[in-house]
């Protein structure tokens, strides 16, 4: 396994588990029923935090986050080439999953949630990175709008679903 490669799994373990929890939270709520009248919220919030999300990666790109966040962490840099090619391939992801919510598809829940969550996670972590850092860290000026926009994404995303065992109750 290459250095960079190693560096990229181990610097986006924080990710992996982000993950696991919109994964969970896709398999235990329910893909709307009688709340469909919020399903166009989240796709518009979506749309929204996607936006403010390709800005983020736009400054992290910009201002070398690919090479800054992995020295933070004693890591290989990663190249441009792979953190565009991560980070693009994630937007296009989440353009899909929108679109999938659109049309009422439960899995494509699971991006969205994991836009969400990713996207609130940044305003703390940028901040702190920046503390560490004593400064200017890649990512800090666009991480609080797209934080704020993922916290909103989330709070929809809950009134769209509900409790997989709320439905049982409730039958």
């Amino acid at each position: 396994m290459s250095d960079e490669l190693e560096s990229i799994l181990v610097g986006t373990i924080g990710l992996d588990i982000i993950a696991l929890v919109a994964l969970a939270l896709t398999v235990a709520r329910g893909s709307g029923g009688s709340k469909e009248r919020a399903r166009p919220d989240v796709v518009q919030l979506g749309v929204l935090t996607l936006a403010l999300q390709s800005i983020h990666f736009a400054e992290e790109l910009a201002t070398d986050f690919h090479q800054r966040f992995p020295a933070l962490r004693g890591l290989h840099p990663w190249s441009a080439e792979s953190f565009a090619t991560l980070n693009l391939s994630w937007i296009a992801v989440w353009i899909l999953s929108i679109v999938g919510v659109r049309r009422g598809f439960h899995a494509a829940l699971f991006p969205v949630w994991f836009l969400g969550l990713a996207s609130a996670v940044n305003s703390i972590a940028h901040p702190v990175m920046s503390i560490r850092a004593a400064g200017y860290f890649p990512g800090l000026w666009t991480a609080i709008p797209v934080g704020v926009a993922g916290a909103v994404l989330l709070r929809n995303l809950n009134r769209l679903t509900e409790s997989r065992a709320a439905n049982r109750g409730a039958a």
